[in-house]
């Protein structure tokens, strides 16, 4: 007779901590488990860090570069050990990471996959801290994430933007590579109803816009309090909420910006805040300069608020021009913004069909049930390769 699956989810710091990786993994966990899954996390692990690594770090910080500590033969080689232990220890089927780092170095027989939202290629060339890189460690990101993607069974991505990347910077064959993207990282998502309910409630007075994110410059924090300027210069009467960071230097004082600060997932009185100011906002405003597949996207689509973000990216994978959002060219300034949100609130029926479409975006794809399904087909197809007879349900 079948029995359930075992999957082990590995990852290099707490899977069920809200802070690791914006909550993606603990809400992947999560769902996970609302399936007749038996998961094991192998979680947290170990960094090894030796005193070359230490004076390396502290070299390179001298004149202004990053040398990256969790990609350096001693740290990879470390955890692959303590994830090959744990699976002596705990026999499962399968082995699921996020990250490409368990998996450079990891000696298994078991089907390997890898979900996760980019390539170091990609990285290397988009994000800040991935570009003033030391040579050390561009070298050995580039080796982790090739070493890890010819060890893992399957490669998921959660846009076709770094799907491509793994096809055309490394090889990966294309029956290997799969776009599967994130759900939302909420507990308790509001039902269709509620949301729609507080889609109609919202003001009529001052269109309100929401920023979210932990950093300033690459997700545009700018570019969004110059969006709000030119919106007051034209006359709409706009306000905008920054959640995530503190003011830079010269912001606090801005007229119609409320700065929210940090708030934890991890805390009740942090989710029910970030809850309220998703069911209180006309548009999530995403201007980035470099961003992924941004996970706030899905949490602001569950509460029918539509997206107006940069095309960087893998936007375009989850953000889909008129039903979830509308997507700007990158690198347009504040007053393209402007004028965007101008059109949308002027006519308001836009704006709320918007609304409407983005929680139907969410009902059908920006959802964990739905990348969970998709996830555990591709789970099912490769234990029927191996001859492990398992059978997975909802639990």
């Amino acid at each position: 007779m079948p029995r359930r699956p075992r999957l082990a989810f590995a990852h290099p710091l707490d899977v069920r901590d809200a802070h690791t990786w914006s909550g993606t993994p603990r809400s992947l966990l999560r769902a996970l488990e609302t399936y007749d899954v038996e998961v094991i996390p192998i979680s947290p692990l170990v960094m090894d860090v030796g005193d070359h690594e230490r004076r390396q770090h502290a070299r390179y910080a001298r004149v202004a570069q990053h040398y990256h500590l969790d990609s350096t033969p001693r740290a990879t080689e470390g955890y692959a050990r303590q994830v090959e232990r744990a699976l002596r220890d705990v026999r499962p089927d399968a082995l699921l990471c996020v990250t490409p780092l368990v998996l450079a170095n990891l000696d298994t027989r078991i089907p390997a996959f890898l979900w996760t939202d980019a390539t170091y290629a990609l990285l290397h060339q988009t994000y800040p801290n991935f570009t003033n890189v030391s040579a050390e460690s561009i070298a050995r990101g580039w080796m982790a994430d090739a070493q890890a993607l010819s060890r893992c069974h399957q490669a998921v991505y959660t846009s076709t933007w770094a799907a491509d990347s793994a096809q055309q910077d490394f090889g990966v064959p294309n029956e290997r590579v799969k776009v599967v993207p994130f759900g939302a990282n909420l507990d308790l998502p509001p039902a269709r109803s509620v949301a729609l309910d507080l889609l109609a409630a919202r003001s009529t007075r001052e269109l309100r816009l929401l920023w979210m994110g932990m950093h300033w410059d690459r997700k545009g924090g700018d570019t969004a309090v110059r969006t709000l300027t030119v919106l007051r210069d034209l006359g709409v009467p706009a306000t905008l909420t920054i959640v995530g960071v503190s003011p830079p230097d010269g912001a606090k004082d801005i007229p119609f910006v409320r700065w929210e600060g940090f708030l934890s997932k991890n805390t009740p009185s942090g989710r029910a805040r970030l809850d309220a100011l998703l069911a209180d906002a006309h548009v999530l405003l995403l201007p980035s300069r470099a961003d992924c597949t941004p996970m706030v996207v899905g949490e602001a689509n569950a509460f029918a608020v539509p997206v107006v973000a940069a095309n960087v990216g893998g936007m375009s994978s989850v953000v889909c021009e008129g039903v979830n959002g509308t997507l700007l060219p990158a690198g347009v300034p504040g007053e393209a913004y402007a004028e965007r949100l101008a059109v949308l609130w002027t006519d308001r029926t836009v704006l709320t069909a918007l609304g409407r479409t983005a929680r139907d975006a969410y009902d059908e794809v920006l959802n964990w049930g739905v990348a969970t399904r998709q996830f555990l087909q591709l789970l099912d197809r490769a234990l029927d390769t191996t001859s492990v007879r398992t059978s997975i349900q909802r639990a």
